[in-house]
């Protein structure tokens, strides 16, 4: 007996490719226009949770400080860490920039994920001295679901249907 679903799987309305000759990466734009039954609010924004939280802060930067500095450590980062640490950085991801500003360090990677991930780091010891590690945007995920969120209320309907 073969079972007749009432739902369609969606249809393809548009898809791009972008041919980077100088990478293996193909960015891709797909729009699906699919039908919608019924939207479990609750599931949707977990989802939504999960995945948000798992991209990173959007400018890719973590600060670093000397937990419990010395004088000379608040006056000035001490180089050894600092050269430690970015080598430690540069295991989990690319590194594009590192700044010293006084006592603290701020690392910008070249993606999100990998400036989320090193917060993993925190309260490492680097040559005797243990780190502090934070993201540059303290509140980098309600300010990504801010924004989603005004996104989400200026998307239009593709299909007259709808």
């Amino acid at each position: 007996m073969k079972i007749k679903h009432t739902w369609t799987p969606g249809a393809l309305m548009y898809y791009g490719r972008a041919e980077i000759p100088a990478s293996d990466h193909r960015p891709v734009l797909a729009i699906v226009e699919v039908e919608v039954q019924e939207v479990d609010v609750n599931s949707r924004d977990r989802v939504f949770q999960e995945i948000s939280s798992s991209q990173g802060p959007l400018d890719a930067t973590v600060e670093v400080h000397i937990d419990s500095p010395t004088p000379e450590d608040k006056a000035e980062f001490p180089e050894d860490v600092s050269t430690e640490l970015v080598q430690t950085f540069q295991s989990y991801g690319t590194v594009i920039l590192v700044r010293v500003i006084g006592g603290q360090m701020m690392i910008t990677f070249a993606d999100s994920r990998t400036a989320l991930s090193v917060l993993d780091l925190d309260g490492l010891k680097v040559n005797g001295k243990t780190v502090k590690i934070r993201p540059k945007t303290e509140d980098w995920l309600q300010g990504l679901q801010e924004e989603i969120a005004r996104n989400r209320d200026s998307v239009v309907l593709l299909s007259p249907n709808a």
